[in-house]
């Protein structure tokens, strides 16, 4: 059986602390852990997760990195970004500001790694905060 890594870094802003943060965190806990914790803590630089999948008789290790959305900490995120064949760029539906901020998350990782494949994110949706079909983001 072989065994391919496939690392993917989370990305998002993390500077409304009065509403709170993107939940890259949360993510990766419900998809690792299948766990949420209400009062996670704010994650410092960079964390590491890793779940192993099978596809066909072939294992890939997923190395997913859930990189801090401060600003204080962004000059480190060029690190993470190389090699990731992927980016999954978070952002809050309640808070419009986090939206605005997917299109610096996204030209940032295409300076530094131009191939990764990139998805978006809405999160937070089951929190009932917004409306969603009066929510209107466009491509």
């Amino acid at each position: 059986m072989n065994k391919n890594f496939i690392k993917i870094v989370l990305l998002g802003d993390g500077i409304f602390l009065i509403l709170g943060r993107v939940g890259k965190t949360s993510i990766l806990n419900r998809y690792i852990n299948n766990t949420f914790n209400d009062s996670q803590e704010m994650t410092v630089n960079v964390s590491y997760f890793q779940k192993d999948l099978d596809f066909d008789g072939v294992k890939y290790t997923f190395c997913l990195w859930d990189t801090a959305g401060q600003e204080k900490f962004n000059a480190l995120n060029n690190i993470y970004y190389r090699d990731a064949q992927g980016a999954i760029l978070v952002y809050d539906v309640s808070i419009k500001e986090t939206f605005s901020k997917v299109e610096k998350w996204h030209d940032e990782i295409k300076i530094f790694n131009k191939d990764a494949v990139i998805s978006i994110a809405g999160n937070k949706i089951d929190l009932g905060r917004i409306d969603v079909d009066k929510q209107k983001i466009t491509e």
